[in-house]
C-alpha cells in the first residue's frame, strides 16, 4: 500500500476532514505545538502526542509556531512482530509527522511561522521539510 493511500485510509477511519479550517471558531489564545511521542516537551509548549493530537491543537487555538517530529509511534502489533518498528517506533499503521504536514496543507491551516522539523529521521525530516517548504504559507 502507498504512503498516499495509508493516508488516505487514515483520514477516513479517523473521520478527519481536509476542508480549510474556519479561522474565526478558534480562539485568541496563542499556543506552540511540540508533536512528538516520546520527547519531553519543552516549558511552555503544548504538547501533541499523535497527528490526531496535533490536529485538535491547530482547530482550537492560534498557533504561533511548531516543532514537529517524524515518527510517531508502531501500532502493538508491529511491535511485537517487527523488530524495526519496534526499534524506531514507526509503521506503517501509525501516521507519522508527513501526515501532519499533509492535513496542514490540504487545509490552509499553517501555524504563523514556518513550522521546523526536530525528528531523528534524516530521511523522515528531509521529506518533511520538502513537503513544508512546498506548501507553507505564512
Amino acid at each position: 500500500m502507498s504512503d498516499e493511500e495509508t493516508y488516505a485510509r487514515w483520514l477516513r477511519a479517523n473521520g478527519v476532514a481536509t476542508q480549510p479550517v474556519d479561522l474565526s471558531q478558534r480562539s485568541h489564545i496563542t499556543a506552540r505545538l511540540f508533536l512528538d511521542d516520546v520527547r519531553e516537551c519543552p516549558v511552555g509548549w503544548t504538547c501533541a502526542r499523535s497527528v490526531a493530537e496535533a490536529i485538535e491543537v491547530m482547530r482550537k487555538w492560534t498557533v504561533v509556531e511548531a516543532s514537529l517530529d517524524h515518527d510517531l509511534g508502531a501500532c502493538d502489533e508491529c511491535i511485537a512482530n517487527d523488530a524495526h518498528a519496534a526499534a524506531t517506533l514507526h509503521c506503517e499503521h501509525v501516521p507519522d509527522g508527513r501526515a501532519f504536514v499533509r492535513w496542514m496543507t490540504a487545509t490552509g491551516c499553517w501555524p504563523a511561522r514556518k513550522p521546523v522539523v526536530h525528528s531523528a529521521n534524516p530521511s523522515g525530516a528531509a521529506t518533511m521539510r520538502a513537503m513544508i517548504d512546498a506548501g507553507w504559507k505564512p
